[in-house]
C-alpha cells in the first residue's frame, strides 16, 4: 500500500514538473526582441551575441535622437566582432552533445535501482535479527553515498542530468528518513508514543535535508518530500500532544496553505504544491471524518466545497491544469466526506443539516446564473440537484415535510426553467416532480388507496413531462448553444 501510494505520487510529481518546465519553454520561446533600429537584446545584426545592456543603451540612444539607425548598427557590429567566438562553433554534434548525457542517466539509475533494491534485500532478510548499530551505518552510509553521488552530478550541463541528481536525492533522502527513523525508536524506547516520536523525527528529517537540496530551484522531487515530510511531521506532532483530531485539523491546514503558496507562485513549481497541498486536505478530510466526526466532519466538508469552487470560480484559478486538478480533487474529497457527515448530522438535526445543504444549492444556483462561475451550465445542474438533495435529508427528523419541500424546490425550478436560457431547470425539476409527488403521495394516503393513486399521478407526470420535452427542443438547443462557450471557457480562462 504505501509502496503504491509513493510511487503514484512521485509519477505525479514528475508529470507536474515537466508540465511546468513545459510551461517556462512555451512562455520563454518566441522571438528576441527587437527594435526598431533590428538590434536584438539577445544577438547582434551579424549574428554574434551582443551584450543585452549594450544593446538596450544603443536603442535608447537612437530612440533621443543621439545616433542614426546606421550609426548604431556599425557600432553595435563593430562590438560583437570583438567579442569571442561562440562556443557552439567548437562544440561537438547535436547527436553527440544529447547521447552522452542519455547514457549517463541511464547508469546512473541503474546503479541507484540496484542500490536501493539490495539494501532493500538485506533489509527483509536480515533487519530483525540487525543490532542498531548495524541499521544505522547500513541507512546512514546508503544515505551518505547517494547524497555525495548526486552532488557530484552536473545538473547545469543538461536535463538529463538534473533528472538523475534528483533521483539520487530522493533515493538519498529516504534512507536519511530511515536513518531518523530508526535512531528515534532506539533513543525513545518506551511508551505508547514511540512510533510517533519515529515519525516525527523521521518526517523531520527528510523535510529538513529535501529543503536543503531543493534550495528553491526547480527539483521538483525535492520540492514535494519537503512539503510532504513538513505534512507529517506537523501531523505527527500534533498526534503527540493532542487528538487524532487535532491531527486532521493540522493535516488539513498544511494542505490548505501549500495550496495558497502554489497559487501565489512562490514556489519554484507550483503543480506540485497544488499536488502535495490538495492530497492533504483530502487526507486531513478523511482522519477527521474517520474519528472527530461531529466536529471534524463540516470542516472537511467545507474544505472539500473549497476544492471545488477554486476550479469553478475564474477569478481565483487561471490555469487550465489547476482548474482541471482541483475539481478532481474536490470531487474525491466531497465523495471521502459528505456521505459521513450528512448520515451523521441528518438522524440527530435533520432539518437543520438539510437547510444547510439546501442553502448551498441556491447559492451555487445564484452563481450559475449570474455567470460568476466557469461553467455555468455545469454548476446549474449540480446547484439543483444539491437542492433536491437538501430537501430529501430533513426525512430522517420530519418524514413527510422532506417530499413536500422537495415538492416546492421541484416547482420552484420548474418556474425558473421558463426564463430565457434556462430550460435545463425545467428537466431537473420533472425529476423533482416524478420523486417527490409519489413519495408525498405514499406519505398522505395510507392504506390500499396509496398504490393506485400513486400509479395514477406517476403516470400523469410522465404524459406531461413527455409534453414539455415535445415542446421545449428548440428551448433546449438554444439553451446548449448559449452555454457551450461557457462551457468551453470551464477550462480556459
Amino acid at each position: 500500500m504505501i509502496v503504491s501510494v509513493a510511487v503514484v505520487l512521485v509519477v505525479g510529481i514528475l508529470v507536474a514538473s515537466s508540465v511546468s518546465r513545459h510551461r517556462r519553454a512555451g512562455s520563454s520561446a518566441g522571438p528576441s526582441p527587437v527594435s526598431e533600429s533590428g538590434l536584438s537584446s539577445e544577438a547582434g545584426p551579424v549574428g554574434t551575441a551582443t551584450p543585452s545592456g549594450f544593446a538596450d543603451e544603443l536603442t535608447r540612444w537612437q530612440a533621443q535622437g543621439l545616433l542614426s539607425a546606421d550609426q548604431a548598427s556599425a557600432i553595435a557590429a563593430f562590438e560583437a566582432s570583438r567579442a569571442p567566438a561562440p562556443v557552439a562553433a567548437r562544440a561537438p554534434s547535436r547527436a553527440a552533445s544529447r547521447r552522452v548525457p542519455a547514457i549517463a542517466e541511464t547508469f546512473g539509475y541503474i546503479g541507484a535501482a540496484l542500490a536501493v533494491t539490495g539494501a532493500i534485500l538485506i533489509i527483509v532478510r536480515y533487519w530483525p535479527n540487525m543490532a542498531t548499530s548495524a541499521r544505522l551505518v547500513l541507512s546512514g552510509s546508503l544515505a551518505i553515498l547517494l547524497g555525495a553521488g548526486g552532488a557530484l552530478v552536473r545538473e547545469s550541463a543538461d536535463a538529463a542530468f538534473a533528472r538523475l541528481r534528483g533521483a539520487l536525492w530522493l533515493a538519498s533522502t529516504a534512507s536519511a528518513g530511515l536513518f531518523g527513523l530508526v535512531a528515534a525508536r532506539s533513543l525513545h524506547r518506551g511508551g505508547d508514543q514511540r512510533a510517533e516520536v519515529a515519525v516525527l523525527v523521521g518526517a523531520l528529517v527528510v523535510s529538513g535535508l529535501s529543503g536543503v537540496m531543493w534550495n528553491g530551484r526547480f527539483r521538483p522531487l525535492q520540492e514535494a518530500t519537503t512539503f510532504v515530510g513538513a505534512v507529517v511531521a506537523v501531523g505527527a506532532a500534533l498526534r503527540l500532544v493532542s487528538t487524532p483530531g487535532a491531527m486532521g485539523v493540522g493535516v488539513l491546514v498544511c494542505g490548505a496553505a501549500l495550496v495558497a503558496l502554489a497559487l501565489s507562485r512562490r514556489v519554484s513549481t507550483p503543480y506540485v504544491a497544488d499536488l502535495v497541498g490538495a492530497s492533504a486536505v483530502v487526507v486531513g478530510g478523511v482522519i477527521l471524518t474517520n474519528f472527530t466526526l461531529r466536529a471534524g466532519g463540516p470542516l472537511a466538508s467545507a474544505c472539500a466545497l473549497g476544492l471545488v469552487a477554486l476550479a469553478l470560480y475564474p477569478k481565483v484559478v487561471v490555469d487550465e491544469v489547476e482548474v482541471r486538478f482541483f475539481l478532481v480533487m474536490g470531487l474525491i474529497a466531497m465523495i471521502q466526506t459528505w456521505p459521513m457527515t450528512l448520515n451523521y448530522y441528518a438522524h440527530g438535526a435533520g432539518l437543520l443539516t438539510g437547510g444547510v445543504v439546501w442553502v448551498i444549492g441556491v447559492l451555487g444556483l445564484v452563481a450559475a446564473m449570474r455567470s460568476l462561475a466557469r461553467s455555468p451550465l455545469l454548476v446549474e445542474w449540480g446547484a439543483s440537484l444539491i437542492l433536491l438533495l437538501g430537501a430529501a435529508i430533513t426525512q430522517a427528523q420530519f418524514p413527510t415535510l422532506a417530499p413536500a419541500l422537495g415538492l416546492l424546490t421541484a416547482l420552484g425550478l420548474l418556474a425558473l426553467g421558463t426564463r430565457p436560457g434556462e430550460v435545463m431547470l425545467s428537466f431537473v425539476g420533472a425529476v423533482g416532480l416524478l420523486v417527490n409527488v409519489p413519495w408525498l403521495v405514499v406519505r398522505l394516503f395510507p392504506g390500499q388507496v396509496r398504490a393506485p393513486v400513486v400509479i395514477v399521478i406517476t403516470g400523469v407526470l410522465f404524459v406531461g413531462l413527455a409534453v414539455v420535452l415535445s415542446r421545449e427542443r428548440g428551448r433546449l438547443h438554444d439553451a446548449l448553444s448559449s452555454h457551450a462557450p461557457h462551457g468551453h471557457r470551464t477550462l480556459r480562462h
